[in-house]
Protein backbone atom coordinates (compact mmCIF):
# COMPACT_ATOMS: atom_id res chain seq x y z
CA UNK A 1 0.00 0.00 0.00
CA UNK A 2 1.06 3.29 -0.76
CA UNK A 3 0.50 5.55 2.24
CA UNK A 4 0.02 4.53 6.08
CA UNK A 5 -3.54 5.93 5.10
CA UNK A 6 -4.31 3.25 3.31
CA UNK A 7 -2.39 0.34 5.52
CA UNK A 8 -4.78 1.92 8.19
CA UNK A 9 -7.84 1.28 6.20
CA UNK A 10 -7.36 -2.17 4.96
CA UNK A 11 -6.15 -3.41 8.86
CA UNK A 12 -9.61 -1.94 9.70
CA UNK A 13 -11.31 -3.72 7.28
CA UNK A 14 -9.52 -6.89 7.46
CA UNK A 15 -10.45 -6.82 11.12
CA UNK A 16 -13.56 -6.04 10.64
CA UNK A 17 -13.98 -9.37 8.18
CA UNK A 18 -12.15 -11.37 9.91
CA UNK A 19 -14.13 -11.00 13.08
CA UNK A 20 -13.11 -11.30 16.53
CA UNK A 21 -11.03 -14.37 17.11
CA UNK A 22 -8.19 -13.35 14.94
CA UNK A 23 -5.65 -10.35 14.90
CA UNK A 24 -4.75 -8.24 11.72
CA UNK A 25 -1.25 -7.05 12.63
CA UNK A 26 0.45 -4.35 10.63
CA UNK A 27 3.97 -5.09 9.68
CA UNK A 28 6.21 -2.66 7.97
CA UNK A 29 9.57 -4.83 8.19
CA UNK A 30 11.21 -5.13 4.64
CA UNK A 31 12.59 -8.50 4.83
CA UNK A 32 12.72 -11.76 6.56
CA UNK A 33 14.17 -11.19 10.52
CA UNK A 34 17.11 -13.56 11.03
CA UNK A 35 16.08 -15.45 13.48
CA UNK A 36 13.19 -16.56 11.24
CA UNK A 37 15.19 -17.36 8.23
CA UNK A 38 17.56 -19.72 10.47
CA UNK A 39 14.77 -21.91 10.72
CA UNK A 40 14.24 -21.60 6.93
CA UNK A 41 11.35 -19.08 6.65
CA UNK A 42 11.46 -17.00 3.86
CA UNK A 43 10.02 -13.53 2.57
CA UNK A 44 6.08 -13.68 2.02
CA UNK A 45 5.06 -13.32 -1.38
CA UNK A 46 2.01 -11.56 -2.43
CA UNK A 47 -0.70 -13.46 -4.19
CA UNK A 48 -1.61 -16.57 -3.98
CA UNK A 49 0.71 -19.43 -3.15
CA UNK A 50 -0.37 -22.55 -5.05
CA UNK A 51 2.84 -24.64 -3.96
CA UNK A 52 1.63 -24.70 -0.27
CA UNK A 53 0.36 -22.76 2.61
CA UNK A 54 2.44 -20.97 5.65
CA UNK A 55 0.78 -20.05 9.07
CA UNK A 56 2.33 -17.97 11.52
CA UNK A 57 0.64 -17.38 14.95
CA UNK A 58 2.76 -14.17 16.96
CA UNK A 59 1.29 -13.81 20.63
CA UNK A 60 2.72 -10.37 22.39
CA UNK A 61 2.51 -10.46 26.44
CA UNK A 62 0.15 -6.74 25.83
CA UNK A 63 1.26 -6.53 29.74
CA UNK A 64 4.88 -6.45 28.88
CA UNK A 65 4.41 -4.59 26.27
CA UNK A 66 2.92 -1.41 27.55
CA UNK A 67 5.19 -1.61 30.92
CA UNK A 68 8.00 -1.35 27.90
Amino acid sequence: LKSSEALLLARENISAAIGDGFVAALNLAPSTPCWLEAIGGSPLKLGLDLLGCVDLLMEVDMDEAISK
